[in-house]
């Protein structure tokens, strides 16, 4: 009953992966935060300077010109970023890829100033377009060995992949270059004038509406900020009206921890969230949130595209800039512009931007809490989702019950895979909710003595049924049970139906013979679970035999022992399965003492060579010199068999003999071989209902 992990797929060389826009965004805005926190400090303390009128004017003009500086560098930092993120997922060389974005952006701005001297607004909008624009081009031509220069690694692989990028780099530009010239001559065609927003008059409809576009175009994954840079510059430039603040009255009073107004969601999943992962991502989040940045919390909780958090994440900052413009409006608040950015610490920007008022910070503590409340029963509803799921599998006895959080808890780094782990989690339930109608049923496969032809055990095989009544192969719903974690509920069911299964033969009289059932790792390393099935199998111990594989050993070898004494003071058989398959058989052999050894069918392919003929007689005869019996797996033609009849003192497992049958039809095959003949040997051909062992 062993499976085989479900390991994610890597990307083969030469192809890319499938297309990820937001999570290259969320990735290129994360390795930017380190820079948005170094210039908001700087612009904190040139506030700071100029606030308390500290004799550092040139240090607070320096300041700013960095704070500045860096913002006009923001659009080629994010091109560079988004460039080398879209390398990974495109499989492309990372360093000159983006440098080449780079310049392609810088032309594209040039470009862009020399036709529309009115856009330099626009130039953190063309950061992030210019790399999905690039990157994809590039890397079709790349695959298609277009303008391929160097074919050999004798240059190196690196000159190699840098110069074969020369010509689709070149195809690129020019593409894009063209594209800008039709792009302008049809603005000049058809001219388009944007409607302007009077910032002086009507400043509820202005905020109101900046606001609602910023938090609309951070819900899809577009950076707000520089998707509204137009009406953000006009804001800037008011200098009379409610809005004259400008960036100061929506740092502290508006996006009170960023867009959307997070902090009171923080504040939320502080308080009342179940979920640790949720809690694990708030307190990673607080350090730049104090900052209004929370890029985290935006991708990694996630509230990009997550509709059950849509109406706080924008309602809320609407709310807070309504009731600050009210505040300002009925004088209670004073804000003046320019007095600290948009990314000062929480409270203490509040406090500086009303010239030192308390009022400030005793508003923006306000406003949080009716935040935390109308962010509340959202979160509970998206916390809903990190509950438990349950699939009942009625018929086992058992219930799949999985969180989310237990799976993200141990993740090394939540923020870049708790979206592929939701993935998985979320797939793994859909799995079990396939299986959960299956009818599972015992099915038992003879293990004869091929010399005397008498069955001398059988071993116990899970197979399912669906509705239809058809065999569903164990590799459907075993993978799906070990990844849920179900393997010691399956292998107790297991151990049950078999011990009812030998007590209703012998309460019928029927002849016994030991039964073989597997056990997972999980199950032998599971002292509680260990002790449960020993006490199910005393009634019939001397009729049960537990087969491990050597994998099952190498994975519980600090607890093993200690299950198998368990097993042993019962004296139930134990036999190391797939004998020989890549462990170390022999010391397993030597720390826990097994009964009998089963050879793989692996063995068994060999026998039509010398040398696996050589091999197949030193096991047998090695594991006959150490007291151990042997079960050969996986027999079939009858020339198999004949050769593994030379050894005597062997069992025989495989459909030379018999597929798995259910329990009467067990019984039948019993009755047939049950009194010893040398002669007797089965003829190949079909058996009755069953599966493959």
């Amino acid at each position: 009953m062993s499976t085989q992990g479900m390991a994610p797929q890597k990307c083969p060389a030469g192809h890319f992966q499938p297309f990820t826009p937001l999570q290259s965004i969320r990735d290129s805005l994360l390795w930017l935060v380190p820079c948005f926190v170094a210039s908001s400090l700087l612009a904190f303390f040139a506030s700071l300077i100029n606030f308390f009128g500290l004799p550092f004017p040139q240090v607070a003009y320096y300041l700013e010109v960095f704070h500045e500086h860096f913002y006009n560098l923001l659009p080629f930092l994010i091109g560079v970023a988004l460039s080398s993120r879209l390398c990974m997922d495109y499989d492309l060389p990372r360093p000159p890829v983006a440098l080449f974005a780079l310049v392609v952006l810088v032309v594209i701005l040039a470009q862009l100033d020399l036709y529309f001297p009115d856009t330099y607004n626009f130039h953190g909008i063309f950061g992030f377009i210019v790399p999905f624009l690039t990157v994809p081009l590039m890397a079709f031509l790349h695959r298609r060995g277009f303008g391929r220069l160097v074919k050999s690694n004798i240059t190196g692989i690196h000159v190699r992949d840098s110069l074969n990028l020369i010509i689709p780099g070149f195809c690129v530009l020019l593409t894009t270059v063209g594209v800008l010239q039709v792009i302008y001559l049809l603005v000049e065609m058809l001219p388009i004038t944007p409607p302007a927003l009077d910032m002086v008059e009507e400043p509820y409809s202005a905020g109101l509406l900046m606001v609602l576009l910023n938090s609309l175009f951070w819900f899809i994954g577009v950076h707000g900020y520089f998707a509204i840079t137009p009406l953000i510059e006009d804001l800037v430039a008011v200098e009379s009206g409610l809005l004259s603040g400008g960036l100061s009255f929506f740092g502290s009073f508006v996006f009170i921890g960023g867009v959307g107004a997070t902090m009171s969601l923080l504040i939320a999943i502080l308080l009342f969230s179940r979920s640790r992962l949720y809690r694990k991502l708030a307190i990673i989040s607080i350090p730049i949130a104090l900052f209004n940045i929370n890029e985290v919390l935006l991708f990694c909780l996630p509230i990009i595209l997550n509709y059950r958090l849509l109406v706080p994440f924008v309602a809320l900052p609407m709310l807070n800039c309504a009731v600050g413009l009210a505040l300002i409006q009925q004088e209670v608040l004073t804000v003046h512009a320019g007095a600290m950015p948009i990314n000062s610490p929480v409270l203490f920007n509040a406090w500086i931007s009303t010239d030192g008022s308390l009022m400030g910070p005793i508003v923006q503590v306000v406003l949080v809490l009716v935040g935390v409340f109308l962010y509340l029963p959202f979160m509970v509803w998206n916390d809903r989702r990190q509950a438990n799921a349950h699939v009942q599998l009625e018929q086992l006895n058992a219930t799949f019950s999985t969180r989310y959080e237990d799976i993200y808890y141990l993740a090394g780094d939540p923020v870049t895979e708790s979206q592929v782990r939701r993935a998985r989690v979320e797939e793994l339930i859909d799995r079990f909710r396939a299986v959960q109608n299956l009818s599972f049923k015992m099915f038992y496969q003879p293990k004869v003595d091929p010399v005397r032809g008498t069955v001398m055990g059988a071993e116990a095989l899970i197979r399912a049924q669906d509705k239809e009544g058809r065999l569903v192969s164990p590799g459907v719903f075993l993978p799906t049970f070990h990844d849920g974690r179900m393997m010691k509920h399956i292998d107790q069911w297991v151990f049950l139906e078999v011990v009812e299964q030998i007590q209703e033969w012998r309460d019928t009289g029927h002849h016994l013979v030991p039964i073989s059932v597997n056990l997972d790792a999980e199950t032998l390393a599971d002292e509680q679970v260990m002790k449960q099935i020993v006490k199910t199998l005393q009634p019939v111990a001397e009729f049960i035999r537990v087969e491990i594989t050597e994998e099952v050993l190498a994975q519980t070898d600090a607890v093993a022992k200690e299950s198998l004494a368990l097993l042993k003071a019962q004296r139930i058989a134990i036999d190391i399965d797939d004998f020989g398959t890549g462990y170390s058989s022999l010391s397993y052999i030597s720390r826990f003492r097994p009964d009998a050894v089963k050879l793989d069918r692996s063995f068994v392919l060999n026998l039509t060579e010398s040398h696996g003929i050589r091999l197949f007689d030193s096991v047998i005869e090695f594991a006959q010199s150490m007291g151990l019996a042997v079960i050969v797996e996986g027999v079939e033609s009858e020339a198999e068999l004949v050769h593994v009849r030379r050894h005597r003192g062997l069992l025989v497992q495989g459909w030379c003999y018999s597929p798995a049958l259910p329990p009467d039809g067990f019984q039948e095959f019993m009755k047939e071989y049950l009194n010893p003949k040398p002669e007797r040997i089965k003829r190949l051909g079909t058996a009755s209902a069953g599966g493959a062992a």
